[in-house]
Formats: structure tokens, C-alpha cells, sequence
């Protein structure tokens, strides 16, 4: 509706003729504080008037709705609401004024009934205008940046903060605000039109504005209904699968493909064989390849489209034909076969697609925003985009301020290989210094990591000054996560000898690779830190890091992650010594292979513990003392004729909310239940019970944890007397989703506390919840959580919860 703002009428209308609009002339005041000065537009629902308010001396829209009855009348009143939650739920958000105001709402009344009211930001231009004024072609490379950039930032805000998911994102509703010169003469010349023409949408004074929410969703509650335009329209409401922000990041991701080439990314057409819908499935499927089977499982109409196998039903396979982005943007932007479109380009577009294929998360909004060389307040990408970002970002150097947190991080790929090599390595870390050096003398980094899972696989280098130029900024950063690669003893030196980080709280090292390195000068930087409050160790398994004895004291250390192996001489794992230092620490996890002497004097108020130790001992028992007000245990491998012995578990058995316990999948299958039974009627508080079935690191590869091994867990869990179970979490790396045909009906009675079921497996991670009604108890498939990090926290899945 509120696209009819950037068609001002060049005549003025003083009135409307249908008989539920309400009747105004220009000039009539309402309320005696706004007056009309001519029509901007009408609907089928309201008409748009640009006015005056005689209080402030802005100019301002007034949407006046029908006097209707209907659920069609109450199109108004629904978007007042959301405008409400828009207007007062975190104006510091840097997407707050990325997304349309309300000022007020009232109603009106008139011969015909009762009209609702809106006072709105006066905007211009919509993005299908601004397209007309530059001509046939696609839009300039700086304004599409920008436009993405100011939407990615209004999602966020409308996502995250509001909790509201716009439905609608098209042209039509991505509006450019008014230069002020052009609101006064926009409000003094009557018949005058909007600015227009490329010098308007490229105004240093003019951003990009996400309107009209008058079929807007609550993100918690959204609605059974079909929604999107036909061409934006994402996956998910075809199938009639959950469905929440990331359709409007889909949706989104088209608009900017249609901005920057001038053409649809999907333009399906319908035969006599299969239909449009049909074909806009297809389509998707040549782009992104096929969808993933538990997405599909989701969806209530799947069967529609697709077989038991994941295929078409109309669209036989043979004649799909696969692409790929940079394919379908070489003919869009008519490249020649060897000329390449950008990799960030190309890079956003598939980002638009983690709606159906990673679900909703914060990385969606920074990996886009980066994806397209923006300046944004955190930068989330991979080593290999580093240089391109680094470039792009040193070319507009005004966003570099802005920058939060940068991320780095860095995976293998399904065959085990990585993108990661030493020019790449080396290339990105000389990039990357200019930008922190700028960082440094004008920003406000307080987040830098750079770790991946490939990194102890690789033999790499970064260039020294890197480091240096992180440490310029320790003023002020707060957050460090490193991990270093093969033979990169000498940036760990380097890292290690610069500037004290006075102002850093958390700091994560992984030394997996750091076989026999020198740690003297790390033990000074440790020696530096007093406002750390958590600390991650992850030393190697073997010839550990020489020189570094834990001597050192963090006075206010609460969170302590230590992972040790085959210490030297000059180590030792955290004892009574150490640990009395720390008497804050509320959470720890340790994983190492050596005895030690503890007290029960020490770690006075630790919460959570994550115990792994590699050679067993009864040194360790007093860990386990009722003297700490243990919540959360995590055992690794626990077999009750092992350490810690079954006392050890009493002593805190009558505390714990949490407990979790990690087994290969034949040490769960042969041993976990009738260990677990012998805890029967302990544990009178615990409120979430995690298994770990691990089924990856074994050969043969055993058969991966499955719809069977939950019924299992279920009937034990059952006669584990459990009054307040609410959560049970599985997870197994290389297990597989459970099927669609998932049915609690078929497996063992439900303990009536249970209120979620969680199957992390593979890439994969569903969240059941327990509803009943009458004897009847289903599995409703539900958002999925956030993934845990590399680290084992305190917090628990039911804490995700009830915080989220």
C-alpha cells in the first residue's frame, strides 16, 4: 500500500468516490493537528495522504482505512501492532531506522463508519521506481551494496529484536526516504512530483526503508497460510513446511539478483504437464541441487510435489538441468563463458537459501551482508573470502568504524579437503593487517577469531604483522579465539609477545598442532589478563607446548576449559594450587590424562563440570564432593565399574539438573542402559538427560544411531524415575534424521514431564515438542536450536530455551 507514496499525483484530489473511503478534502484538518494536502494514493483497503503536521512542521502520510467490518478491515489494525512493537523495541538498533515509524494511531468517524488512522514516516520512491528512472539496465554496483546493506539491517532489527517476520518483501516495498529539501518542496509546490532520476536514489541524504507490515507474522506464532509473491516466494510455503524468518532473507536474495541483472532468478512457467508451482520447485532444484530429505520431511504438502526418493512427480529428473549461481549470473549478466561473476556475489545468493537448509541463525544476516563487500557490524566469512572482504571494505573506508566483531572460520568439505591453502593463508593475513591497523586508530573491534577445523590439517603461515595489528586494537577487544596451524610456531611467538590484552574476557587457544613449541612467552601474556573470565586451553595430545606451567593467576576467572595430554615435566594438569587461585570458577571442563591432587576446599562455587580423563584415577574423586553446588555433569565414557564410581554420581546425584554422557555408539548400545539404571530414583531434579551415541570415529562404521535407540532410551528412562524430566537430547555426528513418518505412538509411554525430544545428527539438528492431548501424545516438529560451539558450556538445551 504504501507504494502508492512514490506515484504522488501530479493533480491534487480532493475526493474519493467509494463509498467505504473516508471523505476528505485538501485542506481539512484532522484532529486539528493534520493538515491535507493532497492524495498520494488509494487501495482496495485505505487511501495515502500526504499532509501536514501543524505541531512538529513535518510532513508526514496519513493511511486512512476503509470503514470495514471484514477481516479485510482489519488489515489496518493488524499493522498497527506491529508498528508499535517496531516503534519501541531497541531504537539503538542500527536496523531500527531501516524499517517504517508510526507515530500515532487513531480512528475516525465518518457517515459510513469507523476508519483506523496511521500517522507514517513520509517515504519516496520505491526500488520498482527507482529501476524506471535508470532504464532498462540493472541498477549500479554501489547503489545495489547499499540497498542490500540498509535491508539486511531492517531484517535484522524487524527478526531479532521485533520478533517479526515481514512475509512480503518485494520492490514495491523497499522504499528510499526524502531528502529534507525534497519533503519541502514536496509540501509547498502541491503539485509537484518526487525527486527522481539517479541523483535521487544515489543521495547521500537518502537510505533504504522496508514498509507496508500489513500482512506481517509473528515470528513465534506465524500463520497457516500461503504468503510471498509468486516469483520471491521460498520453499517452504509450497510444501506447507515451518516456516519463519529466513523466507523473507530468500525472498530478498531475489530482489537483489533482479536489482543487480535486470532479469528473474526464478520465472517459472506452467504446461500442460506440470504447473507453475511445480516448475518454480524445479527450478530451485537446478540452482541449489536437490532438498535436503529432512527438509522435505517437514512439509505437509511435500507429497505434492516430490515422491518417497525426493524426486519431482511431474518433472521427471532426466530433464532437470543442473546449474549452479555462477552459471545462471554469467547469462544473466551476459558474461563471456571465461569471464567469472564475483564470488561474494555469487557467495550472498547461496546464503540466501540457509531458510531450508541451516535454519534461522545470526550468521544468516552477517554472512549475507558480508557476502556483497558491506560494511557491517559483524563479519562472519571464511579465509578465502578474507582478501576480497578486506579490499572492499579498505576501499570504503567510513565502514570500517562500524566493525564489531571478525570472524574467521574454516571447515573441510564433504571429502574431508579444504579451500584453505598457504597463499591463500598468507594473502588473507596481509590483507587483514590493513584493516585492523585502521581498526585500531578508529574502531571499536571487541570480537576477532580465526579457527576452523581444517587448520590442524594444514600447513600454513601468516604474516607476523598480523599480529601486531590485532594487538593495536587490546585497548578495547574483549573476545579472542585462535587456533594455529602445523609449523606455525612462529606466529604463535609473535601472537604471544604482543601487548598485554588488558581488556579481554574470554580467550580460547586451540595449540592441537603445537607439538614441543615454546610457551614461555604465552605464560607472560597469561600472566597479563585481570578481567579474563573465561579461559580455553586445548594443548596437544602428545609432546605438548614446553615452558608453560600453570603459574599464573586470572583473579576473575570463572569459566576454565583445559585439555592436556602427555604433559612435560614443567606441566601440570590444574590442581589444588592452581585452582584455589581461582575460586570463582563456576564451570570447568577438563580432559586430560594425568592424576592430581584436589581439595574440597577449592572450587567453592563450580556449577558445571565436563570431566574426560584418558587414564582413570580415583585422584579425581574429590571433584565429585557434595561440598559444590554441581548442577550440570557431563561424563565422558561413563561405565559405572570405571572412575568416577557410582558414589561419586550419588554425592551429586541429588543437585544435578543436567547430566550428559558421551559414549561410542556400541559402548551406549552395550552399556549405557543398565548403567543408567542403577541411578534409578537419584536424581529427583534433573531436568535435561543428554546422550552422545558417537558412530563417525569407529571401523567398521557401525550401524548410526537411530529411531530403535530412541525407544530403547525411552523405556529406560522410564523406569529411571525422573519426576521432572522435561528434556531428552541425542546426538550422534554421522546419524541420520528421523523419518517423517516419526510417530512418539509407536515407541515406548512418554514420561509425562517430558516436554522436548532433541536429534542432533550429522548436520542435522530437530527439535520435537511433546504435546498431549487427552491419552494422546505426538512429536511436533518445532524450530531447531542454536548449535552448541566446540566447547561444552553450562548452559543446557532447556536453558536455550527458556532464554530464547
Amino acid at each position: 500500500m504504501f507504494a502508492a507514496i512514490r506515484r504522488a499525483l501530479a493533480k491534487p484530489v480532493e475526493r474519493v468516490a467509494s463509498p467505504l473511503y473516508y471523505p476528505l478534502r485538501v485542506g481539512d484538518v484532522i484532529r486539528e493537528r493534520y493538515t491535507i494536502l493532497r492524495q498520494l494514493g488509494s487501495g482496495r483497503h485505505s487511501t495515502v495522504w500526504l499532509s501536514k503536521d501543524n505541531v512538529s512542521g513535518s510532513d508526514v502520510a496519513l493511511k486512512i482505512a476503509c470503514a470495514d467490518i471484514s477481516a479485510e478491515g482489519q488489515h489496518c489494525i493488524n499493522e498497527n501492532v506491529f508498528l508499535e512493537r517496531v516503534q519501541t523495541a531497541d531504537p539503538s538498533h542500527l536496523g531500527y531506522s531501516h524499517v517504517i515509524h508510526m507515530h500515532e494511531h487513531f480512528q475516525l468517524t465518518s457517515p459510513v463508519g469507523i476508519h483506523s488512522c496511521t500517522v507514517l514516516d513520509l517515504l519516496g520512491q520505491d526500488l520498482n521506481r527507482v529501476r524506471f528512472e535508470f532504464g532498462k539496465g540493472p541498477l549500479p554496483v554501489a547503489l545495489v551494496k547499499r540497498i542490500t546493506k540498509d535491508v539486511l539491517l531492517g531484517l535484522d532489527y524487524l527478526h531479532r529484536s521485533c520478533g517479526i517476520i515481514h512475509t512480503d518483501i518485494k520492490p514495491d516495498n523497499l522504499l528510499f526516504t526524502l531528502p529534507e529539501k525534497d519533503v519541502s518542496a514536496r509540501s509547498t509546490e502541491g503539485g509537484a512530483s518526487p525527486a527522481s532520476g539517479p541523483s535521487y536514489a544515489e543521495s547521500v541524504g537518502s537510505s533504504v526503508v522496508i514498509s507496508d507490515l500489513g500482512v506481517a507474522s509473528w515470528k513465534d506464532d506465524p500463520f497457516d497460510g500461503v504468503v510471498q509473491s509468486y516469483c520471491l516466494r521460498a520453499p517452504e510455503i509450497y510444501l506447507r513446511a515451518p516456516w519463519g524468518p529466513p523466507i523473507d532473507i530468500w525472498g530478498f536474495g531475489c530482489v537483489i539478483f533482479e536489482l543487480a541483472t535486470c532479469s528473474l532468478l526464478f520465472n517459472p512457467q506452467k504446461t500442460e504437464k506440470w504447473s507453475q508451482d511445480d516448475d518454480h520447485l524445479a527450478l530451485m532444484t537446478e540452482a541449489f541441487g536437490p532438498f535436503p530429505s529432512a527438509f522435505l520431511a517437514r512439509g505437509l504438502h511435500t507429497s505434492h510435489f516430490f515422491d518417497k526418493s525426493g524426486e519431482l512427480l511431474r518433472i521427471p529428473n532426466n530433464t532437470l538441468r543442473r546449474t549452479s549461481l555462477k552459471d545462471i549470473l554469467r547469462i544473466a549478466c551476459h558474461l563471456d563463458p571465461e569471464e567469472e561473476p564475483s564470488e561474494l556475489f555469487v557467495d550472498f545468493l547461496s546464503n540466501t537459501k540457509v531458510g531450508f537448509s541451516a535454519g534461522f541463525n545470526r550468521r544468516m544476516y552477517t554472512r549475507a551482508a558480508m557476502s556483497v563487500s558491506f560494511p557491517y557490524k559483524n563479519i562472519d566469512t571464511s579465509t578465502d573470502k578474507v582478501t576480497e572482504i578486506s579490499t572492499a571494505l579498505l576501499d570504503d573506508p567510513a565502514s570500517i568504524p562500524q566493525i564489531e566483531s571478525f570472524r574467521i572460520t574454516d571447515g573441510l568439505d564433504d571429502t574431508g579437503d579444504t579451500a584453505v591453502t598457504e597463499e591463500v593463508v598468507f594473502s588473507a593475513s596481509n590483507a587483514l593487517e590493513h584493516v585492523l591497523q585502521t581498526l585500531s586508530k578508529q574502531g571499536h573491534l571487541k570480537e576477532f577469531e580465526w579457527t576452523g577445523t581444517c587448520i590442524f590439517y594444514t600447513t600454513s603461515h601468516r604474516s607476523p604483522l598480523v599480529w601486531d595489528a590485532l594487538a593495536a586494537n587490546a585497548r578495547i577487544l574483549e573476545r579472542l579465539n585462535l587456533a594455529f596451524f602445523c609449523e606455525e610456531e612462529a606466529s604463535f611467538i609473535a601472537f604471544a609477545s604482543n601487548a598485554p590484552y588488558y581488556a579481554l574476557r574470554s580467550l580460547r587457544l586451540d595449540l592441537d598442532a603445537a607439538h614441543g613449541w615454546d610457551g614461555s612467552n604465552l605464560l607472560n601474556l597469561l600472566s597479563s589478563l585481570p578481567h579474563v573470565t573465561s579461559l580455553s586451553l586445548i594443548l596437544p595430545t602428545c609432546c605438548g607446548v614446553e615452558n608453560l606451567p600453570l603459574s599464573f593467576t586470572l583473579p576473575k576467572l570463572q569459566t576454565l576449559v583445559y585439555r592436556s595430554c602427555e604433559m612435560d615435566s614443567d606441566q601440570e594438569p590444574p590442581n589444588s594450587t592452581f585452582l584455589s587461585r581461582h575460586p570463582n570458577i563456576t564451570s570447568l571442563s577438563l580432559h586430560t590424562d594425568q592424576g592430581f591432587d584436589i581439595s574440597d576446599a577449592t572450587l567453592p562455587n563450580l556449577r558445571a563440570l565436563s570431566y574426560d580423563q584418558f587414564e582413570l584415577s580415583e585422584s579425581h574423586s574429590p571433584l565429585f564432593s557434595r561440598s559444590r553446588p554441581l548442577v550440570h555433569l557431563r561424563l565422558h565414557n561413563y561405565l559405572p565399574s570405571e572412575f568416577p564410581r557410582k558414589e561419586d554420581i550419588e554425592n551429586l546425584a541429588p543437585r544435578l539438573r543436567c547430566l550428559e554422557i558421551n559414549y561410542f555408539i556400541h559402548m551406549f548400545r552395550q552399556c549405557a542402559l543398565p548403567a543408567l539404571n542403577d541411578f534409578s530414583g537419584k536424581f529427583p531434579h534433573l531436568r535435561e538427560l543428554g546422550i552422545t551415541a558417537e558412530s563417525g570415529n569407529t571401523l567398521p562404521p557401525p550401524d548410526p544411531l537411530c529411531a530403535h535407540d530412541l525407544a530403547k532410551l525411552l523405556a529406560a528412562v522410564q523406569s529411571m524415575e525422573l519426576p521432572q524430566l522435561q528434556v531428552l537430547r541425542l546426538k550422534d555426528s554421522a546419524g541420520k534424521p528421523l523419518p517423517a513418518e516419526f510417530n512418539l505412538a509407536n515407541l515406548p509411554p512418554v514420561p509425562s514431564t517430558l516436554q522436548y525430544i532433541r536429534w542432533d545428527v550429522g548436520g542435522t539438528r530437530q527439535l520435537y515438542r511433546i504435546e498431549r492431548s487427552g491419552k494422546k501424545t505426538i512429536a511436533v516438529e518445532c524450530e531447531p536450536l542454536p548449535v552448541r560451539g566446540r566447547e561444552w558450556t553450562d548452559e543446557s538445551v532447556l536453558d536455550h530455551m527458556l532464554s530464547t
